[in-house]
């Protein structure tokens, strides 16, 4: 027999599959858990609203978009320095601020 392998029925191999064995059952039942808590999280909480911001002034917009808010690409083209100076994109977030676009050109709080 060679030095430092055990034969199938010597007592450390059971102590080593007896640990093994442990270590499986552990993992197993720390996997039941986990999958409960993400089922849990899926069913039972409720989803996250989408990010809706009222700005009372365009220092409050300009925080969030430097550059102001767009309703369409084409009005975000037409800006001075547009490849640098491109602002945000958006025809739903422009149409809550259209009021704050005082020269009316599609692009509110622009700098």
């Amino acid at each position: 027999m060679t030095k430092g392998l055990k034969r199938p029925g010597s007592v450390s191999c059971i102590r080593i599959d007896e640990l093994w064995f442990r270590h499986a059952i552990a993992t197993i039942e720390s996997m039941k858990k986990f999958v409960a808590i993400l089922i849990f999280g899926l069913i039972v909480l409720p989803a996250p609203t989408a990010f809706s911001a009222t700005f009372k002034n365009c220092s409050q917009v300009n925080r969030l978009y430097p550059f102001g808010v767009a309703k369409s690409l084409t009005a975000a083209k037409k800006q001075k320095g547009y490849p640098v100076n491109n602002p945000y994109v958006s025809s739903s977030l422009y149409k809550s601020i259209a009021k704050m676009d005082r020269d009316k050109d599609s692009v509110a709080c622009e700098k």
